[in-house]
Formats: structure tokens, sequence, C-alpha cells
């Protein structure tokens, strides 16, 4: 809304100062005489000042537009996770012994500790479900855990699937 009011005013200061310059030249040739210089001069002043003013606000502008691109690109990157989330992902991260597959090259395979890297998909008490990406600098590998509160109310996790690059394995279920 600004930005087209701010739009509308410099084109009616501009079309004001035209219509200004264009009737004093009428009107002084009109009469048959000769436009003054002095005529020339404040219209031509009036040109120079408004374009100034012109180029100023188009810079505004300008850094207006980058300061809104900053803004977006902060708030896509902002960590929109729940407390709830946070917590079942830390407590993911310390238990690295859960991902079913061993490191390549003397790696050691680890959840990556990038905050998108691992998403709860579900909380709901019949199937809670979360993603997690895991890797050991040279083996990728997409994981799907499942977990549950423990009588003691510690998490208990368990991998059901994971893909690392062979297609999606699926894990059996454990007796319980």
């Amino acid at each position: 809304m600004k930005k087209n009011l701010f739009r509308s005013r410099l084109f009616l200061c501009a079309a004001a100062a035209f219509c200004l310059c264009a009737a004093l030249l009428c009107a002084c040739s009109a009469q048959g005489n000769a436009v003054p210089a002095s005529v020339h001069e404040q219209a031509l002043a009036q040109l120079k000042a408004q374009d100034a003013e012109l180029q100023a606000l188009t810079e505004q502008v300008a850094e207006l537009k980058a300061a809104l691109a900053d803004a977006q690109r902060a708030a896509a990157l902002e960590d929109t996770r729940t407390e709830r989330e946070k917590r079942l992902a830390a407590d993911l991260y310390a238990h690295p012994e859960l991902i079913p597959i061993e490191g390549t090259l003397g790696g050691t395979m680890r959840f990556s500790p990038d905050e998108s890297a691992v998403r709860v998909l579900s909380t709901a008490s019949y199937m809670p479900l979360v993603y997690a990406y895991a890797e050991d600098g040279h083996t990728a590998v997409n994981l799907l855990f499942r977990f549950e509160n423990a009588a003691d109310g510690a998490l208990k996790w368990r991998c059901v699937a994971y893909d690392h690059g062979g297609g999606l394995t699926l894990l059996e279920p454990q007796a319980e």
C-alpha cells in the first residue's frame, strides 16, 4: 500500500511540474512574447530538484527491498520447532547407537547437528514418528524412528525404517 502511495506521489509531483512549465511556455507564446530566460531557469531548477528527490526515493526503495529480503531470509531460517520437539531431538541425539548401519572408511555414524535433521512427524499415541538424518562424513542415511514414554519417564526409541541409498529398508517389529 505504501509503495503504491509513494509511486503515485512521485508521478503527481513530476506531472505537476511538467504542467506548470507547459502552462508558462504556452502563456508566453500566446502573448507573442519570447519566453524569458528566468522562466526556463526556474523550470529547469524545479525539474532538477524533483529528479534529485526521485533519485533519493529510488535509493530508499532499493534499501527497503534489501532489508525486506534479509528479514524474509532470517524468518525462513528461524527454528520453528516446539519445546517438545526440541526435547525429543535432543534425546535422540544422545543415542547414536540406534543408527542401524556402521560408518564407512573409519567414520562414525552420528545424527546431523542441523536443526532440520531431526523432525517430529507425529506425536499421536498410536504412531509417534520422528525422521532423522545421520552421516559419517562418507555415507548418509535417512531414518524413521518410533518412540514411546517408558514408565520411568525416559523415552524408548526404535528404528522402524531407514534408507542409505539402496532403497527403503523396513525393520522387523521387536517383540515386547
